[in-house]
């Protein structure tokens, strides 16, 4: 049964303006451009990526496909991405110059891999030339980084000007599954084995990327406070701290970077953190994460309130360790009937693209991110439940202090 590419209009809308094409259908259109460049003039200077680009690639799952030569690898692939698909993972192959289209493409213009939910990405025009609309050798990076934007993984076709990972489809895996040929790593998937276990090796690998992504967290001050009547952030906490100041110390040991989202007097100890400001005409939370991953797009965040007095290491520790591959956030929920709780949760750099629509659609909601599909919405444990009780009023604020 075909399986339907997951990946929606909106988000595609939401790419940057690039010159490539989004094949989600079953067919690919690749028309011929009027002044191209050979292969030959894309792989001279190929170069290694400076470290700055390693350690970002570090974090993207994107990965060169090589096929050995005893392989048959286009059933082999159409049934691993088959297999991804089903575990709920956007799968896309991006077609670069330097790669034979005919072997995804046995019948012109067909997208041979539709059938498995994975999309084509055509860099490369009808004449396998790199057209002068397309992307430049030093530019492939940033577009196969937009890709994945909206993709849990990028399997690259072709050449590139850089070295990337490679996953490489052979008969049979007679050492280790991993090894390294100039420099490049290199993960071996058996052609002959059963398809589920080379799909656990690429999720495997996906987890591993997924916790190198950084964790920064965007602390919410700043709200009206109005049936509180003062600022929340400055109540005080046992020890002799705010509210705001316990939240940070809690949050530090567990993310990279703290900034604050929000107006108002801040305590003199937190003075250094960074403070975003809104976005014109947004107000609430949504123009507080959305701040933050417009200024740091490459990173994940914890969005957290300052008023939840019974934050926990234990409840973020939770949160955290709740990424998984093909999840782009946690928003979780007290019982499996209640509403989620956004203003504590995780949300993987992807979310941007959710946040954006919410915002063009005229919703100001932050927990409608909840309902897409790629959302993880888990259950609270019972004993982590207080972490997310948030404090309104002068009364419950007395109740919780007892």
């Amino acid at each position: 049964m075909s399986m339907p590419s997951p990946v929606t209009s909106e988000l595609k809308a939401w790419l940057p303006s690039r010159p490539f094409s989004v094949v989600a259908g079953s067919r690919v259109s690749c028309p011929a451009q009027p002044h191209c460049r050979s292969f030959a003039a894309f792989s001279e200077g190929r170069r290694s990526l400076n470290s700055k680009e390693q350690e970002d690639c570090a974090c993207l799952p994107i990965f060169r496909l090589e096929c050995a030569e005893s392989a048959d690898c286009l059933p082999v692939l159409r049934g691993l991405t088959s297999e991804l698909r089903s575990r709920d993972l956007h799968v896309a192959v991006a077609v670069l110059p330097g790669h034979h289209l005919a072997a995804f493409l046995p019948e012109a213009g067909v997208n041979p891999l539709s059938a498995a939910g994975c999309d084509l990405i055509s860099l490369v025009d009808g004449l396998m030339h790199l057209s002068h609309q397309s992307v430049a050798p030093d530019n492939t990076l940033e577009y196969l980084r937009d890709l994945c934007r909206i993709y849990d993984i990028i399997l690259v076709a072709g050449e590139t000007v850089f070295d990337l990972p490679v996953f490489r489809l052979q008969q049979g895996i007679s050492n280790e599954a991993r090894l390294r040929e100039a420099g490049r790593l290199i993960h071996l998937l058996d052609c002959t084995a059963d398809i589920s276990l080379s799909a656990d090796s690429v999720v495997d690998l996906l987890g591993e990327i997924t916790t190198r992504v950084p964790v920064w967290a965007c602390v919410l001050i700043g709200g009206r406070s109005s049936r509180m009547g003062r600022a929340k952030h400055l109540l005080d906490a046992p020890g002799g701290l705010t509210w705001l100041e316990k939240t940070v110390g809690i949050l530090q040991p567990f993310v990279e970077r703290v900034v604050l989202s929000g107006s108002g007097q801040v305590p003199q100890s937190l003075q250094n953190l960074v403070r975003l400001p809104d976005i014109p005409g947004v107000a609430g939370p949504l123009t507080g994460i959305l701040s933050a991953m417009r200024w740091q797009p490459d990173v994940s965040w914890l969005l957290v309130a300052c008023d939840m007095p019974s934050l926990s290491a234990e409840a973020l520790n939770w949160l955290i360790h709740s990424r998984r591959p093909g999840s782009w956030g946690t928003v979780p929920r007290r019982s499996p009937a209640s509403h989620v709780e956004p203003l504590l949760a995780h949300y993987d750099s992807r979310c941007r693209a959710l946040f954006e629509h919410i915002l063009t659609s005229g919703s100001r909601r932050i927990g409608d991110v909840a309902r897409h599909e790629k959302i993880a919405t888990p259950v609270i444990p019972g004993q982590l439940i207080a972490a997310w009780d948030n404090i309104n009023t002068p009364e419950e604020l007395r109740l919780q202090t007892l």
